[in-house]
């Protein structure tokens, strides 16, 4: 791998601060402040947008339109940042991490992790052999299955199923999307991994459905519209895992395309766990009431 310290240190930031943002807005989901609720979306827009900017610049021939239009990626994307914050002012009054609110923030988390994998993907292995729309899918899927993409959403994971989620739904269901991440088939890349990897994430991701759904069935007569709505995007990722494992058989090349849908359904599996633990399924403990806040903090 090439530029592997700043890999490392890219990695080692990136996951600090998305760490320390879900923290920070599941501390204050119950009422932040329009200061707090601002901060976090330009930072966040901040993060995505600077990845896109240098995916695109070291990706692209450095002529003087392309340098441009980079720079412009994160502009653009700040200003619609700033407008949305704008917006939002006039129009609410309520920050609390209500179900728009946390799909919301859930989404930009997202891009911020697969934006960053992309320029991972960039600056480890460079960008080449694009001629094609479906060669740019396939880097897209080399990037998200590869270990630079799963590293950092493994250590999100574990620490807030760990230290910060509730015995419940939430977490039987988190836990299972964290094991059927661990035996990526693809995380190897085109190697004679994949199949050992492949038969270890058949048997792991039985297992997580068998962990989830045992909780769900002993429990089902309480079961309220959230934790409904929550098993059933657990059912639909694991079917789409499931169409992800099957891809290869139809689709035999380039890798990164042979297991795209796989790709995506890791990127479902994390903006759902993400949705988790801002709390849109179930109430956030460790938060604070906007009412013991100060009030000149707005």
């Amino acid at each position: 791998m090439l530029n592997l310290p700043w890999v490392i240190i890219t990695e080692a930031v990136m996951t600090g601060f998305i760490i320390w943002i879900i923290a920070y807005l599941r501390k204050n989901s119950r009422g932040l402040t329009l200061r707090s609720f601002s901060v976090s979306v330009i930072l966040l827009t901040m993060m995505g947008s600077m990845f896109d900017s240098l995916i695109y610049y070291m990706a692209m021939p450095r002529t003087f339109f392309n340098v441009v239009l980079a720079a412009n990626i994160s502009m653009i994307a700040m200003a619609i940042a700033i407008v949305y914050i704008l917006w939002t002012a006039v129009r609410e009054r309520d920050y609390s991490m209500k179900r728009g609110m946390a799909l919301a923030f859930a989404l930009i988390l997202g891009w911020n992790e697969v934006s960053m994998a992309l320029f991972l993907r960039i600056l480890g292995y460079y960008f080449h052999d694009i001629s094609s729309a479906a060669s740019y899918l396939a880097y897209f899927g080399l990037s998200v299955t590869n270990f630079l993409f799963l590293a950092p959403m493994l250590a999100e994971m574990v620490f807030f199923i760990a230290f910060r989620l509730s015995p419940g739904l939430g977490r039987r269901i988190s836990t299972s999307l964290l094991l059927m991440q661990v035996a990526d088939p693809a995380v190897a890349g085109n190697s004679p991994a994949v199949i050992p990897l492949l038969i270890a994430y058949s048997i792991i991701m039985v297992y997580a459905v068998y962990y989830a759904f045992s909780y769900l069935y002993r429990n089902r007569r309480s079961m309220d519209g959230a934790s409904r709505r929550l098993a059933g995007w657990f059912i639909f990722i694991f079917a789409l895992s499931t169409a992800g494992l099957l891809e290869p058989v139809v689709v035999h090349g380039p890798f990164g395309l042979s297991w795209f849908i796989f790709a995506l359904s890791m990127i479902s599996s994390m903006v759902l766990y993400f949705e988790i633990v801002l709390g849109m399924f179930s109430p956030v403990p460790d938060r604070i009431s906007a009412s013991s806040k100060n009030p000149a903090a707005s």
